[in-house]
């Protein structure tokens, strides 16, 4: 199983970013958390296992930026990404949501894009294309 970083709000500097990386299978997630490391050493990078854990995390966390997996267990990437809007509106911000998936067809983008998706990066992940989204997303 995956073990989970519990790291209270309280010790999240202000200017360290936090990346919440909901994937559940556990060589995606620490090959993802490698990436971001060597692109961000400073973020925190906080873990869900599945769609549902990803909105529970969102909410105990405020993250930065979300990079969420498209097909996993309990709740998909989709549906956490239609839940997660729905707070962002009530919280009046928004989120940036990368979308991570090993079907890189075009319909499987739109939809992730029509839900509220920012940007879709295919699995293996480019590390130039990654770099670029955080890059954008968080400056």
């Amino acid at each position: 199983s995956i073990v989970q970083e519990n790291q209270p709000q309280a010790t999240l500097s202000e200017n360290k970013k936090i990346i919440l990386i909901a994937e559940d299978n556990e060589f995606n997630i620490l090959l993802a958390k490698a990436l971001v490391a060597d692109i961000l050493p400073e973020a925190v990078i906080i873990e869900a296992i599945n769609g549902k854990n990803a909105v529970e995390r969102y909410v105990e966390y405020s993250p930065d930026i979300i990079l969420m997996d498209v097909q996993m267990p309990i709740m998909g990437g989709i549906e956490a990404t239609i839940e997660i809007r729905k707070l962002d509106m009530k919280l009046g911000k928004h989120t940036p949501i990368i979308a991570l998936t090993a079907n890189s067809i075009t319909e499987e983008r739109e939809k992730c894009l029509n839900v509220g998706m920012d940007e879709f990066l295919s699995k293996p992940i480019a590390t130039h294309k990654l770099a670029e989204f955080l890059n954008y997303f968080l400056s």
